[in-house]
């Protein structure tokens, strides 16, 4: 066994006490049969939801600001992500929360108005006029 070797078997049991966040060997298992892990909800994951989700991040612009559910902030990794601090620096353009919003981010909405709701399966997209058109597009799948 060469040093690669012997730093796996040294660091990952170390990676496991420090990071309680990091999958574990069942959820590593589900990954690679292509399953969601067990702490990820199905319903968050609908396919129609992410086709929008996937259409929006790729036709909206780099000047965007956006603000979305835990699930969905890796789709838009080249618009300006908003995190629910109250410390963005310009209003969000687009917002999308799910459904039934138990981290409560409706109540720290970082829009003004006016901003139309449109709602998904599984998410309620916050829309500012300057960007009502191109969600449309996405919806109607164009």
């Amino acid at each position: 066994m060469g040093a690669g070797g012997l730093l796996f078997i040294v660091q990952v049991p170390i990676l496991y006490l420090t990071r309680p966040d990091f999958p574990s060997i069942r959820d590593w298992g589900r990954t690679v049969r292509g399953r969601f892990s067990g702490d990820k909800n199905p319903v968050y994951l609908q396919p129609a939801d992410l086709f929008i989700v996937r259409c929006l991040a790729d036709k909206l612009p780099h000047t965007a600001n956006v603000l979305a559910f835990d699930f969905l902030v890796p789709y838009f990794h080249r618009q300006y992500g908003i995190w629910p601090t109250g410390k963005h620096y310009r209003p969000a353009d687009l917002a999308i929360i799910p459904t039934d919003d138990f981290q409560g981010l409706r109540k720290v909405l970082p829009m003004t108005q006016p901003y139309r709701v449109i709602r998904l399966k599984s998410y309620d997209l916050y829309v500012s006029p300057l960007y009502e058109a191109t969600v449309q597009e996405c919806i109607e799948g164009k």
